[in-house]
C-alpha cells in the first residue's frame, strides 16, 4: 500500500508540473476624486515591481496622481499638477484606499501657509501667460 500511495504522489507531482503556470496578476486602481474644485486622476499599484510574483520579501505601492480638471492646477503636494509617488505597502490601503489617502495628504499640505501664496499665485491672473 506504500508503494501505492508513493505512486500516486509522484503522478500528483508530474500533474502539478504539466498545469501551465498562472500570470500573476498585476493590480492596477483608477480612482478619481473632487478636490477644492480640482479633478483629480489617481492611479494605485499596490505593488507596483509586482514583488509578491516574484518571490521578493519587499515591494513598493506606487500613486499617479494628475489633476485633469482644470488642467494643471497645482496642488500642496506638486505645483505642476502632476506627481509619482512611491510607498511602503500598505501604507495606501491603511488609509482607507488610494482616494482617502491622497485626499487625507492633500488636506495635510493644506495647512502649511507655502500653499496658500501658491493657490493665491495661481488664482491671480497672469498678464503675461
Amino acid at each position: 500500500m506504500a508503494v501505492r500511495r508513493r505512486r500516486q504522489a509522484a503522478q500528483a507531482e508530474e500533474s502539478a508540473a504539466e498545469a501551465p503556470a498562472q500570470e500573476p496578476v498585476h493590480v492596477v486602481i483608477d480612482v478619481e476624486l473632487v478636490w477644492q474644485g480640482r479633478t483629480i486622476a489617481v492611479r494605485f499599484e499596490p505593488d507596483y515591481l509586482d514583488s509578491e510574483a516574484r518571490g521578493l520579501s519587499y515591494g513598493h505601492s506606487h500613486l499617479d496622481i494628475e489633476v485633469t480638471s482644470p488642467k494643471r492646477a497645482p496642488l500642496p503636494i506638486t505645483e505642476t499638477g502632476y506627481l509619482s509617488h512611491f510607498s511602503q505597502p500598505g501604507t495606501v490601503e491603511e488609509y482607507g484606499g488610494p482616494a482617502a489617502f491622497v485626499e487625507s495628504w492633500l488636506n495635510e499640505e493644506a495647512k502649511k501657509p507655502a500653499w496658500r501664496r501658491i493657490e493665491a499665485r495661481w488664482l491671480q491672473l497672469d498678464l503675461f501667460e
